[in-house]
């Protein structure tokens, strides 16, 4: 069960801001009080994440400038996303604080969805629905991709999937990414 914000304690404060169920919450209870005396404390809206903040060293979660900018403490940051973009504002930047995120856990589920997606819109499936509704029959375009090139806008997780699934379609692949310069396999051009 969780501890009550205002129980006195000896360890680290950990704050999360996620939709996990009670089941969860005790099980990641259980396993940080089992490195020491912490406590855990879960939080659902943002102005009580803001109270709750001010003793607190870890933030497991989502949170925003306001919450960042009221835990003198804070050490740690884990984000439950791939992306990074929404923690990178001046109240964490320009403090000495360690963000870690779910980089690669999402990837394979990613490049799936990508690659569903691509298919869809290169089969016309969503104009074919709409004419099946519609009773119209025929006429819709099909893109061959087999053979055909595909674009690729970055490298991380997702787009590395992404082209491992391209490739058994023998495409060539060319990408862009703000940090890698060479290509990885499967790639022609970065």
């Amino acid at each position: 069960m969780l501890a009550p914000a205002s129980e006195e304690r000896f360890g680290m404060k950990i704050l999360v801001h996620f939709e996990f169920d009670d089941k969860q919450i005790d099980a990641m209870t259980r396993l940080v009080r089992s490195h020491g005396d912490h406590q855990l404390v879960r939080v659902k809206e943002e102005e009580e994440a803001v109270r709750e903040a001010a003793d607190a060293e870890v933030l497991l979660g989502r949170f925003m400038p306001t919450v960042c900018a009221a835990a003198p403490n804070l050490r740690w940051i884990q984000s439950f996303s791939a992306g990074m973009d929404k923690l990178l504002f001046p109240e964490i930047i320009e403090r000495d604080v360690v963000i870690t995120n779910m980089a690669g856990l999402y990837a394979p589920q990613g490049g799936e969805h990508a690659w569903a997606l691509l298919l869809a819109l290169s089969r016309g499936i969503a104009a074919a629905a709409e004419s099946k509704q519609e009773r119209r029959w025929g006429g819709g375009k099909v893109v061959e991709l087999t053979g055909g090139t595909l674009g690729i806008v970055g490298l991380g997780g997702f787009g590395l999937e992404t082209t491992k699934r391209a490739q058994g379609y023998d495409m060539t692949i060319i990408a862009v990414d703000p940090v890698r310069t060479d290509p990885p396999d499967g790639v022609s051009e970065v």
